[in-house]
This record gives C-alpha cells, structure tokens and sequence, in this order.
C-alpha cells in the first residue's frame, strides 16, 4: 500500500475510532430527547378525547402515569448515572430560563459562579441582553394570556384600544 492511501486509512480509522466513542453519549441524548418528546406528546391538547376538558389535574395525572411507566429503569441497570439522575429530577417548568433557575437554586456553589461570570459580563452587552430578555418574556407572556385566557387579553386590549383612541365623530 503506498504512503498516501495508508495516511487517508489510518485517518479514516481515526475518525470512525472517534464516532464510535461518542455512540454511547449519542445514545443516551437520543434517549433523553425521546422522553422530552414524550412528555410533550403528554401535554398536547390533541390527545383529549372529543368533549373532555383538558385541565391542570388532567395533564398532572397524564405525566404521573408517565413518570410510573418510566420508574422501572430507575433500577433495573439500563440507564447511566446521568440518565438515572436526569429521569429523578425530571421537571416541567414553564419559560425560557428554566435549566438556568434549576441550576441556580441547586447551592451556593453555583450562585457564586454566576456572581464571579456577571462580574465579568461588559455592561453594553448586559443591557442589550436585558432588552432581549424583557422583549422575549413579554412576548411569551401575551402568548400565554391569549392561548390560556383568551377573551379576557381581548377584552383588556379594547379597553386600551378605547381609552387611548377615543372616537370623535365623522365631520
């Protein structure tokens, strides 16, 4: 075999000797991802049988049942040290800060983390971003009035529609 081909062989089996490295961790995210998808699944109105009212105590026992399903591989050995401990802390929470909350309030450790990184952060930076995230939960929070609580967004936006642009009449 002559040099050339051997370098491109042995780079080859470089590269296949690193994919398979990652296959167990590929896996494991396929796993996690496939019990995030399934719990959205849970969540989705559409799985209401026709005239059932979808309500906080109904999703609750869809996701009981789901985390009963789900209790086995706890401890029956298939599952990694992290997939173990992200399927016991499996939390449902709403809005774009979530992991971030979760790992904020685990210690004190971590609170002291954040304070040394935001020490750090340039302050022009710090207000763009804060615009971003005051726009973003603005935005999340119209979205979940109007999905959740519909005719009384609509009705507060008339009001304000009528007290800012009263009518006059037509000359």
């Amino acid at each position: 075999m002559n040099p050339r081909c051997a370098q491109k062989l042995a780079r080859l089996k470089a590269i296949v000797a690193e994919r398979a490295a990652w296959a167990s961790q590929l896996a494991q995210v396929r796993r996690m991802h496939g019990w995030v998808l399934s719990v959205e699944h849970l969540l989705d109105e559409s799985l209401a049988q026709e005239g059932e009212v979808v309500s906080n105590a109904t999703v609750g026992s869809r996701l009981d049942g789901w985390r009963e399903q789900m209790a086995p591989q706890l401890t029956d050995g298939t599952l990694s040290e992290l997939e173990q401990e992200c399927l016991t802390h499996f939390l449902l929470r709403y809005g774009r800060y979530v992991a971030y909350a979760a790992w904020w309030e685990q210690d004190a450790a971590h609170r002291q983390q954040l304070e040394q990184r935001t020490a750090r952060l340039d302050r022009a930076r710090w207000r763009q971003l804060r615009r971003e995230t005051t726009a973003a939960q603005s935005e999340q929070l119209k979205r979940f009035r109007f999905r959740h609580r519909r005719q009384a967004y609509l009705n507060a936006l008339e009001e304000r529609w009528a007290a800012v642009a009263p009518t006059h009449p037509l000359p």
